[in-house]
């Protein structure tokens, strides 16, 4: 529909001088009469009800409303009134149709930094009239081009969540997923070797946050390149950790469960026998003659994979396991490899260029020494630093409180208890939800979570990843939060909100399953892409839609 103005000017009073100019040059190009400046339209507005009639042109006739706010903007009671009508379009998912533009670095009340804005300070008249009249020619083409808009089908707006070939992924060019962790070049070397004399597991213990899980992706990845033909397969064996009591995981994986996740990866339309010792031999079977690499993480102890190890023979994988504790007995086809603290090369190396930008070498010093030089506690001190307005000095005496005062902490709690602090409001609410969400997960299920568009969705998600707080396999694409940062961010969440968090992503991934289901049902996709979607056949979909749904019900 053609709207009667191509732009309408909001604005509080003491920038009419600001606006009047960008007025005049937006005339010149389309009419005064295409733009909504009350001077150029006097005749029409002197009238007793123009307290309604006014909002109604911003919110009906207008292609694009054009805020400028400043310090005063929200005082004003004609602002008010326009701004009443603006928010319904914004309400009405009509967020291309807004640019706001501001002086001063106001932040509009209750938008807790989550809005976009054109700063005006610095910018002529003529330069705002320019940026205007792009936005104007940018939301032409998304209306051409639905890809580039927010045009979805009815589905797609029930449901809020785009559909994948429409769906711009967050970055990831500033993201160091585990796979590519580059440090520790001598351990990964000397296990090489020994792989080469024959070693079949590799036991990798450390404390919380050394980089255990990352050592072992970034063994396996060096494998694969030599041999193009080993696959992997990555389980999280959720362990307990008996040095940290509030992190134990309530349900660590059994045997039985870890050969039928490998299984079920493998060869995800075989029947799982319930009898312990023909799923036994079928995991023998299975597995013989495949060049896998299997990555078990976050094990209890030795005792969890016990049964396991006993079955090695000539066809058990190359293993990666790792787990805070030491493997305790002796096992001759295992190799016990402790992890030790980061050289000061290595942690500086960790250290992010712009952290090192905004500190200087003592700053460094005593930020590796406060975090006894674990990696995963220097990534997420330097991101915090690096991304945000705070200098490293600050920081660091933020962080000696915390840590004088949560002595006995591990240095990754301490540094989120800080981070945590730092944050936007908003932005930790939003990261503390994606605890409830399980293992990896895209964009898509973070979207169902939050209950937000698209725009807003990964805007947040950005300055979440910026912050390191999110993880990245650069493999398959998907996001997940380290255990830590999990079990940090769960106990910041409260029972209410849980249970509408599990609400939302359930909802999602019955939705997700049934769609997949169907189609596999239907022929429409083979049932080793159906496994790589959701790994399973449909009777696995069957089952995992089942207990969903009975979590759904619990709610």
């Amino acid at each position: 529909m053609i709207k009667r103005f191509r732009v309408a000017l909001s604005f509080s009073g003491d920038k009419r001088a600001f606006v009047r100019q960008v007025a005049d040059i937006l005339s010149k190009r389309f009419g005064q009469d295409k733009i909504l400046y009350d001077r150029y339209h006097a005749e029409e507005f002197a009238r007793p009800n123009l307290a309604t009639y006014l909002p109604s042109l911003y919110y009906d006739d207008t292609e694009l409303v054009v805020v400028v706010l400043c310090k005063d903007y929200e005082k004003k009671d004609w602002c008010g009134l326009e701004w009443k009508a603006i928010s319904g379009r914004l309400k009405k998912q009509e967020m291309r149709d807004v640019m706001l533009c501001r002086f001063d670095k106001v932040e509009l009340e209750g938008s807790f930094g989550l809005y976009g804005y054109l700063d005006l300070d610095d910018m002529t008249p003529k330069e705002a009239a320019k940026r205007i009249i792009k936005r104007l020619k940018i939301n032409k083409n998304s209306l051409k081009n639905p890809k580039l808009g927010e045009a979805k089908t009815r589905s797609e707006k029930r449901s809020k969540v785009p559909p994948r070939s429409n769906r711009k992924q967050p970055s990831r060019s500033k993201q160091t997923s585990s796979a590519t962790f580059t440090i520790r070049d001598r351990e990964i070397t000397e296990i090489m070797d020994s792989i080469g004399k024959g070693s079949r597991i590799i036991w990798i213990h450390g404390c919380q946050g050394i980089g255990k899980t990352a050592l072992a992706r970034n063994l396996a990845a060096r494998i694969k390149s030599e041999n193009k033909e080993m696959v992997s397969i990555f389980i999280d064996l959720k362990g307990n950790y008996g040095e940290v009591p509030s992190l134990n995981y309530p349900n660590p994986l059994t045997a039985n469960q870890i050969r039928s996740r490998v299984i079920n990866t493998l060869h995800p339309q075989t029947y799982l026998p319930p009898d312990r010792d023909q799923l036994k031999n079928l995991f023998s079977n299975r597995i013989a003659d495949t060049k896998l690499i299997l990555i078990m993480d976050n094990a209890t102890c030795s005792n969890q994979v016990s049964e396991l190890f006993s079955e090695i023979n000539k066809n058990f994988p190359l293993t990666i396991c790792t787990s805070r504790s030491p493997f305790g007995s002796h096992h001759p086809n295992v190799l016990e490899f402790p992890m030790a603290q980061l050289t000061e090369e290595d942690a500086n190396r960790i250290l992010r260029p712009d952290f090192t930008a905004k500190s200087n070498t003592e700053h460094a010093n005593k930020l590796m020494e406060l975090l006894s030089y674990l990696p995963l506690s220097l990534i997420w001190a330097g991101a915090m630093i690096g991304h945000r307005s705070h200098n490293a000095k600050d920081y660091i005496d933020r962080l000696q409180s915390m840590h004088d005062y949560s002595m006995g902490n591990p240095p990754a709690s301490v540094v989120l208890e800080v981070n945590w602090d730092l944050m936007d409001p908003v932005c930790r609410e939003m990261w503390a939800d994606l605890s409830e969400l399980p293992g990896t997960f895209d964009i898509r299920a973070v979207q169902a979570l939050w209950g937000t568009d698209q725009e807003a969705t990964q805007n947040l998600f950005e300055s979440i990843l910026k912050l390191r707080l999110v993880e990245v396999n650069s493999e398959s694409g998907r996001f997940s939060l380290h255990s830590v940062a999990r079990s940090f961010t769960s106990r910041q969440v409260t029972e209410a909100r849980k249970k509408r968090n599990t609400v939302r992503y359930v909802s999602h991934y019955l939705e997700a399953l049934d769609k997949v289901n169907n189609d596999y049902k239907n022929g429409k996709i083979e049932a080793f892409a159906c496994s790589r979607a959701l790994r399973g056949g449909s009777g696995w979909l069957d089952s995992v839609a089942h207990s969903l749904s009975g979590r759904l019900a619990d709610c």
